[in-house]
């Protein structure tokens, strides 16, 4: 809903402007590539790296949502941005988004009353 709104460009606009929400997002980024390489286990990462270094580049580097490194301005893929954001990330498109769900009237979590279409929230 949000993408399909126009949200992105907007946030892109805004994220332009700001020069520490410009930072906080880059830094979002590379928190987290280092996120996700922290998952691996040492033999995972030797194996990959070895075996696999396109997609072992690719996890090094490659920010939310899959963002290159060369873009860590670029925006894309809300869903991305917000989990970042409720799972404890200083992701300031996550917070831009948190604001539009809020903005829409749209509840932030999937309890049983929360006035969502059936099927919105899956498991």
């Amino acid at each position: 809903m949000l993408e399909a709104s126009g949200e992105i460009e907007r946030f892109k606009e805004i994220i332009e402007k700001d020069k520490d929400k410009r930072e906080r997002l880059a830094a979002a980024h590379r928190e987290y590539a280092r996120d996700r390489v922290s998952l691996l286990t040492g033999e995972e990462r030797a194996w990959i790296s070895h075996e696999m270094p396109g997609i072992w580049k690719a996890i090094t580097t490659r920010g939310v949502a899959g963002i290159r490194p060369d873009n860590y301005g670029g925006i894309k893929c809300l869903h991305g941005h917000y989990a970042h954001y409720v799972a404890g990330g200083d992701n300031p498109v996550g917070e831009l988004v948190s604001g539009a769900i809020r903005a829409y009237g749209l509840p932030e979590s999937c309890g049983q009353d929360n006035g969502l279409p059936r099927g919105w929230c899956t498991g």
